[in-house]
């Protein structure tokens, strides 16, 4: 889709975000749908390798990402506290908004 002169880039490099995903993911109003999609690619990436590490885990093995749950919490928590939800509509997607 970014390489100029190829079919995806022609039909979809302009193409615009959908609203659930500018919200969902922070993006900026004019973000575009290859803006997203680098989104939802690293989500699933993130998705893949939790799933492997708890694939190999033994039964009674420590969860290896209590930490960083509790971490995302406290980031949650300090943006609402700062006025800024966690999630966004849409229409206000640009308070904090991922450039």
């Amino acid at each position: 889709m970014e390489t100029p002169g190829t079919h995806l880039h022609e039909n979809w490099s302009e193409l615009a975000a959908p609203g659930m995903a500018i919200g969902y993911w922070r993006l900026p109003r004019d973000a575009k749908w290859v803006d997203a999609l680098k989104c939802m690619m690293a989500d699933e990436t993130h998705h893949r390798d939790v799933n492997h590490t708890f694939a190999d885990l033994e039964s009674d093995d420590p969860n290896p990402f209590v930490h960083m749950h509790k971490d995302n919490a406290l980031h949650a928590w300090r943006l609402e506290n700062d006025g800024v939800p966690a999630w966004v509509a849409p229409a206000t997607a640009t308070k904090g908004a991922i450039n």
